[in-house]
């Protein structure tokens, strides 16, 4: 008699528990690398980058990831909270080349050049995520945790155009 409720308990117990599944154990976790980046514009009050970066699908199956939304956080200065439309597909046997914006305050982005410019690697943890498209369960969400160290060879001469000068009148007075 007791065998004969088991297979019923064993699924009631799974039923119960499956709410509580971790989307985030669900997936491997992709890998990215930082390529390069580009100043938007002269920074006022928030600097406004580009990055270009590859995102390595780690995860067997392959996805097309409509939109993200993440933020980082480098070297314990956070950026603020960006939303960008991907609409791509994201294959397991190449990484997904993608340009991505990163807005921070300029004086933390100074920080940041200050050490990119001695030759160190940034740490960075970036969260968000990923809204992936799927034939068959349409539109879902997928938990972005990711961090690692990005080296980007930069000189804080690559930001901006070095001013020419032209003298017009020169003068040149003697006391003796």
């Amino acid at each position: 008699m007791r065998i004969k409720h088991l297979p019923l308990v064993l699924i009631l117990f799974g039923i119960l528990s499956f709410p509580s599944c971790n989307k985030k154990n669900l997936f491997e976790q992709p890998s990215v690398e930082v390529v390069s980046f580009a100043l938007k514009e002269l920074p006022g009050e928030y600097c406004h980058i580009e990055l270009d970066v590859l995102v390595t699908n780690n995860d067997k199956r392959e996805a097309m990831i409509d939109d993200v939304t993440y933020q980082a956080v480098i070297e314990g200065f956070t950026a603020e909270t960006e939303s960008v439309e991907v609409d791509q597909k994201i294959l397991t046997d190449s990484p997904l080349a993608l340009t991505l914006p990163l807005t921070m305050k300029t004086i933390d982005a100074v920080e940041l050049l200050k050490i990119l410019d001695k030759g160190d690697e940034l740490a960075y943890v970036v969260t968000g995520i990923f809204h992936v498209d799927e034939p068959i369960k349409n539109l879902f969400d997928l938990p972005i945790d990711i961090e690692g160290t990005a080296s980007v060879d930069v000189g804080f001469d690559d930001f901006y155009e070095q001013p020419e000068v032209e003298v017009n009148n020169l003068s040149i007075e003697s006391s003796s």
